[in-house]
């Protein structure tokens, strides 16, 4: 006999009606049948090497093992780089993939079969930081800004904190770095006069006299979208798989939330070589700030914000609807459903 909670929840999600409801009810049942034989898997990639504490929420969903209770096994990796990310989706080698929005966008003027699903990190984890001789963004004029490379998020975000501060992005010397601990040990080291990089870094910058944080990017830029997760047409059509998928990674989203003590501990883990003190201070901060959007709902408004910036400075020719490009479908089941569990 079906346990009381079980039909409760049936019956609230059938109450709530149309596809989000269909879809839950569907992933109970991808569960109940996946307990007999081997379990569906779901191939993760992210557009970090290692994978920043940005989007460990992946790691804490299989740590804590509700992948497993969803019924399917998700395999999470990183390939460096937001092209190679998409490259991988498209080409069937990967189900769903974290990247810049931007460059989701780029792929799809250029006939890419790929949707987005839902955002957990719409917003910025970056900070722009610099000697303190630098005074201002406006006085980031003239001087040397390092960047992943020129046109990737490390460089788009601070244009146009720069533009917002009423500064010209223009006057910039633009240079490629690379990665961000790379650009974090150049500035400190005096190759360069600011950079950007992720909470993770922030105590050891401010640890030295002569560096300073300028900006804290999503303050200045609230609704400009740093990163989201896309799927491929053929993930898209296992919705049942997806709708699973995505419930269960919410939860390691809001577990991560809840617990930052514990979910730095998994952090750690993984970037053993990272200060674990760094990792803490992270996890603390995006706990107090609600970093991440537990549902990974997509606002229109991030929307409207950032493709207007994008085509603004012609970082992209044009972009589809979000009617036509955003499926909202997996967040907003996941939205009921979380409401029902503890």
């Amino acid at each position: 006999m079906p346990h009381p909670r079980s039909i409760a929840t049936r019956r609230h999600l059938l109450r709530q009606g149309g596809l989000a409801g269909a879809l839950a009810l569907a992933a109970q049942a991808l569960l109940r049948g996946s307990r007999a034989q081997a379990l569906p898997k779901v191939r993760v990639v992210v557009a970090t090497a290692p994978i920043e504490p940005n989007h460990h929420y992946f790691l804490y969903a299989q740590a804590r093992g509700f992948y497993r209770e969803a019924g399917i096994d998700v395999d999470i990796r990183s390939i460096r780089g937001d092209v190679n990310v998409l490259r991988a989706v498209i080409a069937g080698d990967a189900d769903v993939g974290n990247v810049a929005a931007y460059a989701a966008l780029a792929a799809a003027n250029a006939g890419a079969k790929v949707k987005i699903i839902g955002a957990f990190t719409p917003r910025f984890d970056s900070h722009i930081g610099a000697r303190k001789t630098v005074r201002s963004l406006k006085e980031l004029e003239g001087k040397t800004f390092a960047c992943s490379g020129v046109g990737d998020i490390s460089q788009i975000g601070p244009l146009l904190c720069i533009e917002q501060a009423g500064g010209d992005p223009r006057k910039v010397q633009w240079v490629s770095i690379g990665s961000g601990s790379a650009r974090v040990l150049g500035l400190i080291g005096g190759s360069f006069e600011a950079t950007a990089f992720n909470t993770v870094y922030v105590k050891r910058i401010t640890s030295y006299d002569y560096l300073h944080v300028l900006a804290e990017q999503a303050k200045v830029l609230p609704e400009f979208i740093y990163t989201w997760e896309v799927a491929s047409a053929a993930m898209l059509a296992k919705k049942e798989l997806l709708a699973a998928f995505w419930l269960a990674t919410a939860r390691g989203v809001r577990w991560g939330q809840e617990n930052p003590a514990e979910a730095a501990k998994i952090s750690q883990d993984f970037l053993p070589d990272q200060p674990k003190e760094e990792v803490a201070f992270q996890l603390d901060t995006y706990a107090r700030n609600k970093h991440w959007f537990v549902d990974g709902v997509l606002p229109q408004a991030f929307w409207n914000f950032t493709t207007d910036a994008l085509l603004r400075h012609a970082l992209v020719a044009k972009v589809p609807s979000y009617d036509d490009f955003v499926v909202n479908d997996f967040a907003l089941t996941a939205r009921q459903a979380l409401a029902t569990m503890q």
